[in-house]
């Protein structure tokens, strides 16, 4: 095999992984496009100047870096190398590799191999194809990539040493084939695919515990919030017959003021008993992604004392969710962000959180405002400078996301200290 040829099949697996497996859920399409040019322009570069692999190693330095840069994590890029690493291997293994190997024993003749030769190299590009669906249906069924982003520590240090292992074992891998080295070869590619299952199966099962943690984070939640209304409704039933009392000798005495404030004062002793359980809003979510960023971010109101009412009248699965799901995840949590920013500089008090479908659209909105008239008093006097807002408020971030979708809409209505966030997009059947 040719270097011109061996070039070429390299630079169509990473454009397959580019835009099949990475495209829009690791990268952005800015950092898509740039790869995409590197690769094209290295066949090019060699045969017109002679000079090999420059911007394959360039696209090996940039790749895991754009990958950080879009996803803010260490762990998934690290998971996203290994996988696109072992799928790579295991699609050469069995295509140019075998008869590369068959070659070099005698079991088949040099004039064979070149008229195989391109038959291999298409069926290569072919069944690397198949492994990378099958990667993505996985993913999907179980959200390890997603389960894996939302873990809080970054782990750089052991991301970065294993990055650093992947990429030198692969140079020395490929070092022996240059080198004739078919023990070596073997060797390293074992070593390879046993460092990558190991690390996928982890990621697996570490997925698994995320998930199930969360089910039991938010059934706890939930037992603490039904013994808290079980206590509760104890005392107010002990109490019942002296609240009676106390309100018919008011009206006894046609005391319709102190009875009204008498009524005020019951309710709001009542309040957390006839409040919805949030928790159980969270159960509505199918994502557990999804629903650990909603545990954290009730937990940090409750901590900033910030009164949290959630609607979400209907069950959503991540079918409903049309845009990527790590896409999705970044704007909600930079939504949550701002919402709480906003508190901790003493501008909030109350949230109201709505999530809904309706006719075959998905809704999102949260907003500090307690009324209507409220509403149209901010969304008349919201800001005069909406990109100044959005880039001093780190909403940016949200609105270039979403500007990658088809008839995804984006709004915010602020002033002052209250605001509405709202972001929409079709559900695709």
């Amino acid at each position: 095999m040719t270097i011109t040829i061996f070039m070429g099949i390299l630079v169509m697996n990473y454009l397959q992984f580019i835009w099949f497996l990475k495209y829009k859920k690791f990268i952005t399409p800015h950092q898509t496009t740039i790869l995409t040019i590197l690769l094209s322009l290295q066949l090019p570069l060699y045969l017109v100047f002679n000079v090999p692999f420059v911007l394959l190693v360039v696209f090996t330095i940039l790749q895991p870096i754009f990958i950080v840069r879009s996803l803010k994590k260490w762990l998934p890029m690290v998971l996203f190398l290994y996988v696109e690493n072992s799928l790579t291997i295991i699609s050469w293994l069995f295509t140019n590799d075998l008869i590369g190997f068959l070659l070099k024993n005698g079991q088949i003749s040099n004039t064979f191999y070149q008229q195989i030769l391109p038959v291999s190299v298409v069926l290569q590009q072919l069944l690397l194809f198949i492994l990378i669906l099958i990667a993505i249906k996985i993913d999907q069924k179980y959200s390890i990539f997603d389960s894996i982003n939302q873990v809080q520590k970054s782990y750089k240090l052991p991301a970065i040493l294993l990055t650093i292992l992947l990429i030198f074992l692969d140079s020395f891998k490929r070092l022996s084939v240059f080198f004739h080295s078919s023990i070596d070869f073997f060797y390293l590619t074992f070593l390879l695919l046993t460092l990558s299952i190991i690390f996928c199966t982890t990621a697996y099962l570490y997925s698994q515990y995320y998930q199930q943690q969360m089910m039991k984070k938010i059934l706890y939640q939930q037992y603490n919030k039904e013994m808290e209304k079980i206590t509760l409704s104890d005392e107010f039933r002990h109490d019942y017959h002296n609240i009676l009392l106390s309100l018919m000798g008011y009206i006894e005495n046609n005391e319709l003021q102190k009875a009204l404030g008498f009524i005020s004062s019951v309710e709001n002793y009542s309040k957390n008993l006839l409040e919805e359980d949030e928790y159980d809003q969270v159960n509505h979510l199918t994502i557990p992604p999804v629903q650990g960023l909603l545990i954290h971010f009730i937990e940090m109101c409750e901590s900033q004392n910030i009164q949290l009412t959630i609607s979400i009248p209907q069950i959503i699965h991540e079918s409903d969710i049309s845009i990527q799901l790590i896409d999705f995840i970044r704007c909600i949590s930079t939504l949550f962000d701002y919402a709480l920013k906003t508190n901790v500089d003493g501008q909030t008090s109350t949230l109201t959180l709505s999530i809904k479908k309706e006719n075959q659209v998905f809704y999102f909105h949260l907003t500090n405002l307690e009324n209507s008239s409220e509403l149209l008093e901010t969304t008349f006097n919201q800001s005069t400078h909406p990109k100044k807002k959005l880039i001093e408020s780190n909403l940016i971030a949200a609105q270039k996301i979403l500007q990658h979708y088809k008839e995804t809409e984006f709004s915010i209505t602020s002033n002052k200290e209250k605001f509405t966030l709202t972001f929409s997009f079709p559900i695709i059947p």
